[in-house]
């Protein structure tokens, strides 16, 4: 005997022996068990007790009707087009938990365009000529009590000098990077306001911050005679700046004298994707920031591997001094890999493009339903990633043009005299 034959005499009997309180009626795809009730007459105690054969009688007539539904999907399929297995009854199982079983976790799509784990080594800032190297170092070992750790000719040949707690071949090490650039003499200053909305504009490196193990009135003491000048501060913090003009945020902490954090101020309209960039593309976590005050929805970001972590905020856009004009060179952070790296920032890149289209077709969508016309969807400045292998190194472009340069770790310990 065939199923359907089996499921459609399981229904018949369940039928005859269920209790004539209930009666069938023509339902939404099928019939449907109701109770047979008089108008004006009460449920007797026999209908009370057939409860449970009226469930059973339900069971098989829902059988019954799915196994007509299947009958007749096949005949369509097979009318229409090539026939399709039939499900068994394990996978129609699976299939009916499908709803309730837990879904892909969602960070497992975003860990394979990640690279591995890397970690900032290096701000790297640029003068003009010898006297403002010599003012800027005399602040930098003076005011924040650095070392000279290096000093000789980099890569591309402009003199280099790096200052620092301790040699950069120790783990979690991190030191500043002077270069001696003639052309900062003959590149036109950055906009210091901003002329629409007659705001002044801000530094896109926003501070470094170092621990000191003294009193702010000691920190406040040194920079003014090293040549810096203090911008604000509190019992908690001082906000000070080189000569150079790059700001330095000091706060007293005992133990040994370490840098904490490197701050960026990210432009409002790209400051979500550049965000997930950096995570993506150093392998970077999100961490609660507890510390002196900073602009509002900042975000903070630490390296697994260690060293100084990433402080994020976010500026009003066109508030920021032109990238290419100011003091700020960019970052250097090592990687296992700085080829790995670039491969990584290429999926992010791609990711980043569709993730952007999805959020412009939902925002259209809103101003529709607002009766809006989609044109007057507004967009500001738009993160625009890039990214370049020179030589062994990664060079990235974080999207709104800060340059990071990734090497590799190995590669960087050992040219280090």
């Amino acid at each position: 005997m065939s199923r359907r034959a089996t499921a459609s005499a399981t229904g018949a009997m369940l039928l005859l022996m269920s209790p004539l309180a209930f009666i069938l009626r023509p339902g939404s795809g099928g019939y449907v068990v109701a109770p047979m009730v008089s108008q004006g007459s009460s449920p007797t105690p026999s209908m009370a007790t057939g409860g449970m054969a009226a469930v059973t009688l339900a069971a098989g007539l829902l059988g019954v009707q799915a196994l007509r539904r299947r009958q007749t999907c096949r005949e369509a399929i097979k009318a229409n087009g090539p026939e399709v297995p039939a499900l068994s009854r394990r996978g129609a199982s699976f299939l009916a938990l499908a709803p309730v079983l837990p879904a892909l976790p969602a960070h497992a799509e975003e860990d394979s365009i990640r690279a591995a784990p890397a970690s900032l080594q290096r701000v790297v800032v640029d003068v003009g000529n010898k006297d403002q190297m010599e003012k800027e170092l005399k602040f930098w070992t003076k005011a924040c009590q650095m070392k000279v750790l290096s000093d000789g000719a980099g890569a591309d040949g402009l003199r280099s000098v790096t200052v620092g707690y301790g040699p950069e071949k120790d783990d979690n090490s991190f030191a500043v990077e002077i270069k001696e650039d003639p052309s900062a003499l003959t590149r036109k200053r950055p906009s210091l306001l901003n002329y629409s909305v007659m705001q002044p504009t801000v530094n896109a490196l926003n501070f470094t911050q170092i621990t000191q193990p003294d009193q702010i009135f000691d920190m406040y003491a040194r920079v003014e005679d090293s040549g810096g000048t203090s911008l604000v501060g509190d019992a908690s913090y001082l906000d000070c700046e080189s000569p150079r003009g790059v700001q330095v945020r000091m706060v007293p902490r005992e133990g040994p004298l370490s840098v904490e954090m490197v701050s960026l101020n990210i432009e409002v309209p790209a400051f979500e994707a550049t965000k997930k960039f950096y995570k993506r593309i150093a392998s970077l976590e999100e961490e609660a920031y507890s510390q002196a005050a900073v602009q509002k929805f900042s975000v903070l970001l630490k390296s697994k591997v260690g060293g100084p972590k990433l402080l994020l905020c976010p500026v009003p856009d066109q508030r920021i001094k032109q990238r290419d004009r100011d003091e700020f060179v960019g970052l250097v952070m090592l990687a296992p890999s700085a080829k790995q790296v670039a491969d990584a920032a290429e999926k992010a890149i791609a990711v980043a493009l569709e993730e952007e289209q999805k959020k412009d077709e939902e925002e259209k969508e809103q101003l529709r339903l607002a009766g809006k016309k989609p044109e007057d969807l507004k967009k500001g400045t738009l993160a625009r990633p890039a990214v370049q292998m020179v030589g062994s190194d990664a060079r990235i472009d974080d999207g709104v043009g800060n340059i990071v340069t990734f090497m590799d770790n190995g590669a960087f310990k050992s040219s280090l005299a």
